[in-house]
């Protein structure tokens, strides 16, 4: 197991990367994942892919996975720290490829707000609102999730993996300040939204519950490009995990491509 410390704390870490060949450039790619979940999400799904093109950087967001567990602490602003914190610590100062599903597409958004200098793109999986009251309703979704059996059902059902990542998530509530925080959060403006000048490309299930309003959201970015899969819904990474990586390599191949050819 890797560790890196970073703004103070212990984070778990993994690095994927290689010598580039003779005139070859190997862009650096960050992934940020959701909420109660960790790195694995991408490790299983996108990253074998994505490797392929670029050195790829993950790690679990604090009070996650294998990183500490502070008691408090979880706003926004906290995860930017982390993660300027762990650039620095990984001696990145070039602008990075930055990926966020879920919430991590939150602490995508903000940061490429906060921080542009050091963002290359945005590609976001599913990201969660983030106009006014976003934090509220995202916290009141997560204290109301279990109460439809049948949703309960077909996210966590009887797979013993999944029912130990609903105890981690659980215990992760009860103990720490997430929900407390998600509650005085501060919303992303469309202004803000149209000031944004890296590439940005935004990827969506069907059937989720945040397509529209994240879609309409997606409109006041300057020439983001969306893609809705069919028959998915906010788990897209997982149902439809060959397609996302497709989007990706793709996309990071784009970027990579659009720079000044190597002589």
């Amino acid at each position: 197991m890797s560790e890196t410390v970073a703004n103070g704390l212990r984070f778990h870490v993994e690095v994927l990367q290689r010598a580039p060949g003779p005139c070859e450039r190997r862009p650096k790619v960050v992934m940020v994942h959701g909420l109660s979940v960790d790195m694995s999400s991408f490790y299983l799904t996108i990253v074998g892919g994505v490797a392929v093109e670029s050195d790829v950087y993950l790690y679990d967001l604090r009070g996650h996975g294998r990183s500490e567990v502070p008691e408090r602490s979880y706003s926004v602003a906290d995860h930017l720290a982390d993660l300027v914190g762990l650039l620095d610590a990984w001696d990145i100062h070039e602008p990075v490829h930055l990926f966020g599903n879920s919430f991590g597409g939150i602490v995508a958004l903000f940061f490429a707000h906060h921080h542009p200098e050091r963002v290359a793109s945005l590609f976001l999986i599913e990201p969660h609102l983030s106009g006014e009251g976003w934090g509220r309703r995202l916290a009141e979704g997560i204290v109301g999730f279990g109460d439809d059996e049948a949703d309960r059902q077909s996210v966590i059902g009887n797979s013993p993996s999944r029912i130990r990542w609903a105890q981690r998530a659980e215990t992760l509530l009860r103990t720490t300040s997430v929900l407390e925080d998600l509650l005085t959060e501060a919303h992303l403006p469309s202004e803000s939204l149209e000031a944004l000048r890296c590439p940005v490309f935004s990827i969506y299930g069907s059937g989720s519950d945040v397509v529209e309003e994240a879609g309409a959201r997606d409109r006041h970015i300057p020439g983001c490009q969306q893609l809705i899969v069919p028959g998915c819904t906010h788990r897209v990474l997982a149902e439809a995990s060959l397609v996302v990586r497709d989007h990706a390599v793709k996309w990071v191949r784009g970027q990579n491509k659009a720079l000044t050819p190597c002589t």
